[in-house]
């Protein structure tokens, strides 16, 4: 019975390596982040956030389609991982900005959160693509 040994960098999902995921999002990441942060800090939600991680994961997913001619599989996992790993890191940053221990509960539902909103976007716009593409 082999045992479990967790992701390493050799590894793949949708049969794309993980260093692949980290070179496509990290400037999104970045720029994601940056926004993020910025409204903590400014502390206003306004409706404009929700639009500006929509943008972000369709212009994950566009670059995906145009330049590494990806398939849905690849998108899902690359928005993925890009919500995770933004939860992830603001999750920590509200621990710390807040000074709150309840909001420990954020690194759970802040990445979750986050990769099913990009799972969503990009699911919808490969539908959309493909609809566009059959036209």
């Amino acid at each position: 019975m082999p045992i479990s040994r967790g992701l390493e960098a050799d590894d793949t999902i949708a049969d794309q390596k993980l260093s692949f995921y980290w070179k496509a999002t990290r400037g999104l990441i970045i720029l994601l982040l940056i926004l993020e942060i910025a409204n903590i800090v400014i502390d206003r939600y306004l409706f404009l956030h929700w639009v500006s991680e929509g943008l972000i994961f369709l212009i994950l997913n566009w670059v995906l389609m145009k330049k590494y001619k990806a398939g849905l599989a690849v998108q899902v996992a690359a928005s993925v991982f890009l919500g995770l790993v933004v939860g992830l890191i603001l999750a920590i940053f509200e621990i710390i900005w807040y000074h709150q221990w309840w909001y420990l509960l954020e690194i759970i539902r802040l990445p979750v959160l986050l990769s099913i909103y990009g799972l969503v976007v990009s699911v919808i716009m490969a539908i959309i693509f493909k609809n566009i593409i059959k036209k």
